[in-house]
């Protein structure tokens, strides 16, 4: 399923939605969930001087809602006039400034023949390339090539007219959704893990998957990463008055820097996460029905939702650990996203719960006996809750 963005009507292989003229779909292009009912479905979005139709106040949300849509692999192609080489052209004296202007803002003209099109920003190919990987895609640009100025000006035509059919270059950017690197990330304080709380058989599920690279990290690492990448949050990291609070924190910050998997020491994996990976940039649970966990997460590196996660960890740095760090936190910064729809059933990850009165003997049974018990479980948590001896 590909989707052209402003395009006039069939063609190839796109569906075409427009806000005028006979496309496939007619309506409003910012309503995504609208033409694309279902996340994760979309081959391509190909938006060719389309941008101009997305209000600024909506472009963050209208690029992230296209990225929702589309399926890991996905890619959004924008095709647009290129700003800055258009004002080098101005400041060479290769065009006027009235010419300069009609190529970045259309004339009366042209928006008088379609209401809804409103240039509310421009873009260079740098910038946009930037926006697109603060979005967490992977970026990469193309020649799209140029058009002939041929637009007028209504008050004084003849500075426009004279620079009619110099070619205005566009900028070419193509983003891809990335999947989920093959990595799995668990955190101990040192590499010497407690076998009477965290059996290695537990353990072993994660660090012997096939085609997966493992890595423990000490909270001497956690430390490094923040100082080495994140040196902005240092101070806060370090004011932490419990190092739960350190210990959660840093799992954003290597997701958002790595990606891969994240995975508390007491998960054990059932069944391999395969179809969650392969559907999924992003894979989150929920452990119980109004609460996101953080002891299992998954995604590319710069997803958005890290991003912005660990943007919001210092204004909660004071409050109890459960809203500084832990799920509460979490809950609430999905719930402020577009990505809610994304949490995946608790019964795939949270099989049983944590005030569970057969918690014991499950956590006595060996894999098998799990695989058992839970047939529809992809990993099971044994809610060890090690961190519960801080205090309050």
């Amino acid at each position: 399923m590909k989707f052209d963005l402003g395009g006039t009507g069939s063609g190839g292989p796109y569906t075409t939605v427009n806000l005028g003229g006979g496309p496939d779909i007619r309506c409003d292009i910012l309503l995504v969930d609208r033409y694309v009912p279902l996340d994760g479905t979309v081959e391509e979005f190909r938006l060719s001087h389309t941008l101009e139709h997305v209000p600024s106040e909506q472009y963050v949300e209208f690029l992230l809602a296209l990225r929702r849509k589309l399926r890991v692999g996905g890619i959004l192609t924008v095709i647009q006039t290129d700003a800055r080489a258009v004002l080098g052209q101005y400041h060479r004296g290769e065009l006027g400034f009235r010419a300069m202007r009609s190529t970045l803002f259309p004339p009366a003209d042209r928006l008088r023949a379609n209401p809804l099109n409103r240039h509310q920003q421009m873009w260079s190919e740098e910038e946009l390339r930037r926006d697109l990987e603060a979005l967490g895609f992977e970026v990469a640009t193309f020649d799209a090539g140029t058009w002939p100025l041929d637009t007028e000006d209504e008050l004084l035509p003849e500075e426009v007219t004279p620079y009619h059919g110099v070619p205005i270059r566009n900028l070419g950017v193509r983003g891809m959704k990335p999947g989920i690197p093959r990595l799995i990330h668990q955190t101990w304080k040192t590499t010497d893990i407690p076998e009477d709380i965290y059996p290695p058989e537990w353990i072993a599920t994660w660090r012997e998957m096939e085609g997966f690279e493992y890595r423990l990290w000490t909270d001497e690492d956690n430390r490094a990463l923040v100082a080495e990448h994140y040196p902005w949050f240092l101070e806060t990291y370090d004011a932490y008055d419990v190092p739960i609070k350190r210990v959660d924190a840093a799992r954003y910050f290597i997701l958002h820097r790595y990606g891969g998997l994240y995975v508390d020491l007491d998960f054990v994996q059932l069944r391999p996460l395969d179809p969650l990976l392969a559907a999924n940039d992003l894979i989150l649970g929920w452990e119980n029905a109004t609460t996101v966990s953080n002891a299992l997460m998954g995604c590319p590196p710069g997803h958005p939702l890290m991003a912005e996660s660990i943007s919001r960890l210092a204004a909660h740095a004071g409050e109890y650990v459960l809203n500084a760090t832990g799920p509460a936190f979490l809950t609430r910064v999905v719930r402020n996203s577009p990505h809610l729809p994304e949490v995946v059933p608790g019964a795939l990850l949270f099989p049983y719960a944590w005030n569970d009165p057969e918690k014991p003997i499950l956590r006595a049974l060996d894999t098998e006996a799990l695989r058992r018990r839970f047939p529809a479980a992809l990993a099971v948590t044994h809610w060890a809750g090690s961190w519960l001896d801080i205090p309050f």
